[in-house]
């Protein structure tokens, strides 16, 4: 197979390849100077609310810290009645909502208002069956008729405050004693050491942005403390969609809760963290303590899963960006603010125009299958409240208008490997006229450096990243076949220059070019689920035929095609990564064509 090929050719390449230390991500003075940081996916770390990234020592020290436990629930007929206030139901709902009432009500009775786990509580509301004026409901049918957005409004209700007993909030602990965290903490280190190079001090300022989740209160405590234990001096922004709307209207801080209903579809967070909502009351009577935070800062890091929310925080309805937005922008281009985006929030990073004067697009949703099916769609702007109806969910979405507009090379996507999403990066970045497009994969860092008209860019942590290049793409088909997108691929240490004059890459010096190429060519199906085609692209490294391919869709309906050229470069090398070789294939100028069956 593939990947038992893969290893015979890495030990030819051993005695060439150069010994790196287990860290191959170690800064050095070329990178303290980078603006900015995207990474591809969200770190897990240690922390009392996640045991599953905990080992056993870890695990021990936790169970002694008192710290924030996993989200639990309390089903009372008090927070029944609550939830089901009409104004917080589209009109079209009425009816579902009478139906839902009385089924909660049962679920209230039969918990007999104990401490429940998310999954018990799904469980024992699945499990109710009521009987009324003839009627039979049932909750397994109710629950499954709840959209995305009214479920996140039912479990707002019925979480159950943690607090001491003194009343006190029990804040969430992180422990970060072990290397099973390792691969996350390389990159978590590397914004603390460039947050060092642009404050000249060993303990930086470094502001924490939440307002990429739908609930920016959950995760402060675990990165405030998690940064603290990387050296840094860790705050919190308390800047969100629903605080920004609400200073862009001019409406009173009294109505803030509403806003975050409304706007960010978070529900009865003061009951859950006082203090952090009182704080954020705070800033929102002193709108200007926030420009002064920023002002302070040596980073700022962007943390959550929706794009779209982290956009509408320092966006507004006109497409204007914020006083924070112009000033985080203002700084970071003067190397005077290092900015990281973490997971879903770094899709957002995107925005401006682009070396060809184009509106770089942001991405926001759907899969690849779904791209090349039935196509893109551009964003509407519909909000994410309980109210809103997603008129096509059959479409891969986009804004044509971008993100915050701090990376203006091209469209960003993301779980490139996970979830083979190259197919909806090279459909959105061609349909919204952007030649680039870069996928970033998980586990790993892209560093950004612009400068006269330059930009130049750093694979760190232990991933790759995906360029895709429509400078030669012929479409056909309505554009649902492309032809010829060019495919480059960055794995560790690699970097590449890009500027008007085309893209230039330059490989890590322990990765070399294949003597010769023996291997056959792998059969590869379902290319656009899991990883399957980050494997189907590594062939370019052993394979000796000039072009392979490989089946996707459901129906394997589509064809795709990767070839190599005379302008193409492949390198290949492996790593010593704690004790185990873990082999990297990097290239430039493949040719990608996705096409349908005839």
């Amino acid at each position: 197979m593939l990947v038992s090929r893969m290893v015979v050719w890495l030990f030819l390449f051993l005695s060439l390849a150069v010994q790196a230390k287990n860290n191959v991500n170690e800064s050095d003075d070329q990178e303290r100077a980078y603006q900015l940081m995207l990474i591809g996916s969200d770190l897990a770390f240690c922390r009392s609310s996640d045991l599953t990234q905990c080992n056993n020592q870890q695990l021990s020290e936790l169970a002694f810290s008192f710290g924030r436990q996993a989200t639990l629930y309390r089903v009372s007929p008090v927070q029944v009645e609550r939830l089901m206030a009409s104004r917080l139901w589209h009109f079209s709902r009425q009816a579902f909502r009478y139906d839902l009432n009385l089924v909660l009500l049962a679920l209230a009775k039969t918990s007999s208002n104990d401490t429940l786990s998310k999954f018990q509580l799904v469980t024992l509301f699945r499990a109710i069956k009521v009987v009324s004026q003839g009627r039979h409901l049932s909750g397994y049918s109710l629950f499954s008729q709840l959209t995305a957005a009214e479920l996140s409004m039912l479990f707002d209700h019925f979480e159950k405050p943690q607090i001491d007993s003194f009343t006190n909030r029990i804040k969430e602990k992180v422990n970060l004693t072990d290397k099973y965290d390792k691969p996350a903490m390389v990159l978590y280190n590397t914004i603390v050491e460039q947050a060092r190079a642009v404050g000249q001090s060993k303990q930086p300022n470094i502001l924490l942005i939440t307002a990429g989740q739908r609930d920016p209160f959950k995760n402060v405590d675990s990165f405030i403390s998690l940064f603290n234990q990387l050296g840094a001096k860790a705050s919190w922004l308390p800047l969100d969609s629903a605080l920004a709307r609400l200073h862009d209207e001019k409406a009173g801080c009294e109505q803030l809760p509403s806003y975050r209903n409304n706007v960010s579809n978070n529900y009865q967070r003061a009951r859950i963290y006082p203090d952090l909502v009182e704080l954020q009351n705070n800033y929102c009577n002193q709108p200007l303590k926030m420009n002064e935070d920023i002002t302070a800062a040596d980073a700022v890091v962007f943390i959550g899963n929706s794009a779209v929310l982290l956009r509408n925080t320092f966006v507004n309805a006109k497409g204007q960006p914020s006083l924070a937005l112009q000033l985080i922008e203002s700084k970071m281009l003067n190397n005077k603010l290092f900015v990281a985006s973490v997971g879903g929030a770094t899709l957002a990073m995107t925005g401006g125009l682009d070396q060809n004067e184009q509106p770089v697009a942001m991405m926001v949703d759907g899969n690849s299958e779904m791209a090349f099916t039935k196509g893109t769609l551009t964003y509407t702007g519909c909000e994410t409240a309980s109210r809103c109806r997603v008129s096509d969910n059959r479409r891969v979405r986009y804004d044509p208008e971008g993100g915050l507009g701090l990376f203006k090379l091209g469209v960003i996507d993301s779980k490139i490997t996970r979830e083979s999403n190259f197919g909806r990066l090279a459909k959105v970045s061609f349909d919204s006229n952007n030649q680039l497009g870069i996928g970033l994969e998980q586990l790993t860092g892209l560093l950004v450096r612009s400068n006269k008209g330059k930009t130049s860019l750093k694979v760190v942590g232990n991933g790759g990243v995906t360029i895709v290049d429509h400078a030669g793409t012929v479409a056909s088909n309505q554009a649902m076949e492309l032809n010829n997108i060019g495919l480059n691929y960055l794995t560790p240490q690699d970097q590449a220059e890009i500027s008007s004059d085309g893209i230039n890459l330059s490989y890590a010096n322990w990765k070399k070019v294949p003597l010769e190429f023996e291997g056959g060519v792998a059969k590869f199906e379902s290319l656009f689920r899991s990883d399957n085609f980050v494997k189907f692209t590594q062939q370019a490294c052993i394979t000796k035929p000039k072009q392979w391919l490989g089946w996707a869709g459901k129906k394997h309906q589509f064809k795709i095609v990767l070839a190599k050229n005379e302008k193409s470069t492949v390198v290949f090398g492996g790593l010593m990564l704690d004790g185990t070789y873990k082999i990297y294939c990097s290239f430039d100028q493949l040719e990608l064509s996705i096409t349908r069956q005839r």
